[in-house]
This record gives C-alpha cells, structure tokens and sequence, in this order.
C-alpha cells in the first residue's frame, strides 16, 4: 500500500450521480458527512458528467471512466494497489 503503514487506515468514499446528473448532485451529502467524518476523503466523481447523457457511452465506457477516476485518486493518496472494499 505505497507509502503507508500497515496500521494506517485510509477510508475513502466515492460518489457516483445518476443519468443526467453531476458531481454536485452530492454537495448535500458531502457537507453532512465531512462533519461527521472529518477523517474520511469523499469524492464524488467528476469523470461521467459528459459520459451519462441520454444515449451518451455505453455502460463500459462509463465503468472505465469511473475506474480511472478511483485509481488516480487513490494513488494521490499513496495507495499503489488498492486492495478493494472492506
């Protein structure tokens, strides 16, 4: 996990918006929560905004734009090789 202690704990939690919608669709949610977990990083995801449009890219393209988006945050975060949910 990069340059991380094994006993260090990174929590992060990423929010994904519906068609139609964008990052900001989870200010709310991000307010709330930051208050409550001010040792969280929360990311709602840029990536898709162009991507989710009525007959925008398919479902693929959307899961690659999304996976990128993860990846690059985590790595900003010193995590090589995420290890998945837990």
């Amino acid at each position: 996990n990069g340059d991380r202690s094994s006993a260090a704990r990174l929590n992060v939690c990423f929010f994904v918006h519906g068609m139609g919608g964008t990052y900001r669709d989870w200010d709310t949610w991000v307010e709330v929560l930051a208050a409550r977990l001010p040792e969280w990083r929360l990311v709602p995801l840029r990536s898709l905004a162009k991507s989710n449009a009525f007959l925008g890219a398919g479902v693929d393209r959307c899961a690659s734009l999304a996976a990128a988006e993860i990846v690059r945050t985590l790595r900003e975060e010193g995590v090589d090789e995420p290890d998945g949910p837990r």
